[in-house]
């Protein structure tokens, strides 16, 4: 009998061992913070990000190891200091981390991204302070896109594109955006076809879709006429890029095959098919006083200008 009390005694005794120990492993286990010195930041993060034995962050984190040299001290602060915020939000391993080490993997390679690297990760750390978590999976999602394939924006609509990888990364208000200080063309291609505004520079809120443009041209060589020769100059312009429309006003208009001097005013372009396309470029002049010599034989025109594709129209 004593031996049995004896055996009954030691299970309860080894149970409450296991438990125990259960209990404590798993509090252990709960990350609370990131360690300040790197080696041990990184070893805390391996696992953290391969706990759930995903091979997908498993392989988001070699490749993120594998880096470690590339980064100086203070990148690897805003690393630990960036981790550390998502870590209390409670941001997971998947998606939140395995997004942000991609992203910041893709921009450290960026042919720019000495001096890109250290603009970006401010950008972060603000948009974690101050926004929410779906705003800063969505700036991680728009850099891998800008920085891979120079897209600002892509759906089935229109797909906004940049012919540079000059530009830099800066939080304005409440939200991340990126600016270009240096003209390129800025191209949107949609069923239909495609078109440019050669030479511009901007702004672009990629959380409301929205390019702010300063300056560019914009030509109808698409519609078989001489790029030199008719072409608009444009100043401040709006583009909502899930669209593929620009609407320009106060435009500087040349006409050279008909007109010794440019005119002032409004030009729409946007990719459209069939009979469509043959409208755009459109400008349209604000003066209707416009003269034109030998509309036809004998007869000269005065009134509103507007140019539709090739096509003069009488306004």
């Amino acid at each position: 009998m004593a031996n049995a009390t004896s055996k009954k005694q030691l299970i309860f005794l080894v149970l409450t061992l296991i438990f125990s120990f259960s209990s404590f492993a798993q509090k252990k286990g709960k990350l609370k913070e990131f360690s300040k010195e790197f080696p041990t930041y990184l070893q805390q993060l391996n696992v953290f990000m391969t706990a759930s034995d995903n091979s997908e962050l498993k392989k988001v984190f070699k490749s993120f190891s594998k880096s470690e040299s590339s980064f100086s001290v203070s990148e690897k602060e805003k690393i630990i200091a960036i981790s550390n915020k998502m870590l209390d939000k409670r941001l997971r391993a998947k998606p939140h981390f395995s997004n942000f080490l991609s992203s910041l993997m893709i921009v450290n390679k960026h042919v720019k991204g000495e001096s890109m690297l250290p603009q970006w990760l401010a950008v972060v750390d603000e948009t974690a302070d101050n926004t929410t978590t779906k705003k800063l999976m969505l700036f991680c999602a728009f850099t891998d896109g800008l920085v891979k394939d120079n897209t600002l924006r892509s759906s089935r609509s229109a797909s906004w594109k940049v012919n540079t990888n000059d530009y830099q990364f800066d939080f304005e208000m409440i939200e991340p955006i990126v600016f270009f200080n240096k003209d390129f063309n800025l191209s949107c291609t949609a069923d239909g076809g495609s078109y440019a505004i050669e030479g511009t520079r901007g702004k672009y809120y990629f959380i409301s879709n929205e390019w702010q443009g300063k300056g560019g041209i914009i030509n109808w060589e698409i519609q078989g006429l001489d790029k030199d020769s008719v072409y608009a100059i444009i100043s401040d312009y709006n583009v909502d890029t899930r669209k593929s429309q620009v609407v320009a006003d106060s435009v500087v208009f040349y006409n050279k095959y008909i007109f010794p001097s440019p005119i002032i005013g409004q030009v729409i372009n946007k990719v459209a098919k069939g009979k469509q396309a043959e409208m755009y470029p459109e400008f349209t002049s604000y003066s209707k006083d416009v003269e034109l010599k030998e509309v036809f034989r004998n007869i000269d025109y005065r009134g509103g200008y507007k140019m539709q594709g090739k096509e003069f129209i009488a306004d």
